[in-house]
């Protein structure tokens, strides 16, 4: 009776291990239409996969702080955002990437839209990412905001 309750407890936890690794089977699944991987899945998709195109959609300032090695830079709330994505090539599987989580619902209608379709998004974002300890590709230059310039006393 051990051995029974045993086996089904790893059948459950095998069964359950692509939805905790951040997997979705979008090919398979119609309802979803891109991809969620955690920072360890899309670090291997990156090595594994011919001419990932990478997108970093957080701030210049961020980008320019640390990124990921080869990742394009659109910031996601530029006014160029949905033009300067229609120049990327759409042929190739794109990887996306935020601070923290995936810009979804801002950024998948202008993928598809510019023909992408092999959407990934990272689940952990940037964030993610670096708490995993994978590479990053570290900035030279990070603009600082001087808060003098707007008249906002920091009290010194």
């Amino acid at each position: 009776m051990e051995r029974r309750k045993l086996v089904t407890i790893i059948l459950a936890l095998l069964a359950s291990l692509p939805v905790m690794a951040g997997f979705s089977y979008a090919e398979e699944e119609e309802t979803a239409p891109y991809s969620l991987f955690q920072s360890p899945q899309a670090a291997f998709f990156i090595e594994n996969t011919d001419e990932v195109l990478i997108l970093d959609v957080r701030s210049e300032t961020a980008y320019k702080r640390a990124h990921l090695e080869n990742a394009v830079h659109i910031y996601l709330h530029d006014d160029d955002f949905i033009r300067e994505i229609s120049r990327l090539d759409s042929s190739r599987p794109i990887l996306v990437y935020d601070s923290l989580s995936p810009p979804t619902r801002w950024t998948f209608p202008v993928l598809r839209n510019a023909g992408f379709t092999q959407i990934i998004y990272m689940r952990d974002g940037f964030t993610g990412w670096r708490r995993n300890g994978l590479p990053v590709e570290q900035g030279t230059t990070v603009e600082t905001f001087d808060f003098s310039a707007r008249g906002v006393n920091r009290g010194r």
